[in-house]
């Protein structure tokens, strides 16, 4: 070809600049069809076509999936449902009304935090499920988050068109959480001033399917700091930090099957503090001493509220931001 590369198509195919260029009678490098129905076939001199198109009567049809990549859990602040749009062009960018496309979600196993996994898992909702283009060549679609976070994925299919799935990744989440650090600094007496608890064997083997639930805010953490500090200056000891969040936030399924009892710890602002764990038990009189002081005396000032008081199975829920009551009854 005159020291100029050229390049062939496979059977069924033909180059987009057909029939304008020269072509090679044999194909030149690796080939496969991409997501956009398209086979690509290496560099040349910008004179040459670049990609192959199925030989078909009819135009090309390419199907896309667009829209936001992130979304709040349901049950947590702000939380809204988000749009994605499926569209169908021509190869030249046509809008392609009237042609059939369906929907599908599935989720990432073990994603979101969560250490286990079954077929119950909840997935995002999708509405609708099936629909025709309008003139756009468009259907929008809404996607419902669940209240678990993780990983899904958003599948459109297109039966008439050249890539026929499109897919679209949808992370479910909070964003900006952040660990506790799990080296805590000592006090002065060379005791830890918190333990995390997932390191407690007895705890860490009760049933638990959640090792790394220490997430706060960015706020919350700085409260968190405090609390410890307030709590070590009173006579505390080492402050045994239980449940704070997931990772990524939404439901902390504690017992590990998608449901309550733990309705709270969404959103990285509340956490449990252990009466009994970090080799440090607490007895009734300090737990009562404690309550009194920070949460009906308020005698010990701190920038938040700070405990509400479980009967039940006793230890103190701390709400961490935007609470200003103290109650001692079972949540």
């Amino acid at each position: 070809m005159y020291g100029i590369w050229a390049y062939a198509c496979p059977v069924g195919y033909l180059p987009d600049a057909y029939p304008s260029e020269w072509w090679e009678t044999s194909l030149v490098g690796n080939y496969g069809v991409n997501d956009q129905g398209v086979i690509p076939l290496g560099q040349g001199d910008g004179n040459f076509a670049k990609a192959c198109y199925l030989n078909s009567p009819t135009p090309s049809l390419l199907l896309t999936l667009t829209g936001a990549s992130e979304l709040k859990p349901a049950g947590t602040t702000d939380s809204v449902n988000l749009p994605l749009i499926a569209k169908v062009v021509t190869r030249e960018g046509a809008p392609v009304s009237g042609l059939q496309v369906s929907f599908e979600a599935n989720v990432v196993a073990y994603s979101g935090g969560h250490e286990h996994h079954d077929n119950s898992r909840p997935i995002t909702n999708l509405t609708p499920l099936a629909g025709s283009t309008n003139g756009n060549g468009e259907i929008a679609i809404t996607v419902r988050a669940p209240e678990v976070a993780g990983v899904h994925t958003i599948t459109a299919t297109c039966g008439a068109c050249q890539n026929r799935i499109a897919s679209k990744e949808i992370l479910i989440k909070v964003p900006d959480l952040l660990a506790i650090s799990p080296s805590p600094p000592k006090n002065g007496d060379g005791s830890y001033a918190y333990a995390l608890t997932s390191v407690d064997r007895t705890h860490a083997g009760n049933g638990r399917f959640h090792k790394n639930q220490y997430y706060l805010t960015e706020f919350s953490r700085k409260n968190v700091r405090a609390l410890i500090d307030a709590f070590v200056a009173e006579g505390w000891g080492t402050v045994a930090l239980n449940d704070a969040s997931l990772p990524w936030g939404g439901r902390y399924d504690i017992n590990a099957n998608w449901r309550g009892p733990h309705e709270g710890h969404r959103e990285g602002r509340e956490i449990d503090i252990s009466f009994t764990r970090a080799r440090n038990p607490i007895s009734a009189v300090k737990q009562k001493t404690f309550y009194k002081k920070f949460c009906e005396e308020k005698s010990v000032q701190v920038p938040f509220s700070i405990l509400h008081h479980y009967a039940l199975h006793p230890h103190f829920h701390v709400y961490l931001e935007k609470q200003t009551s103290c109650w001692m009854t079972e949540k």
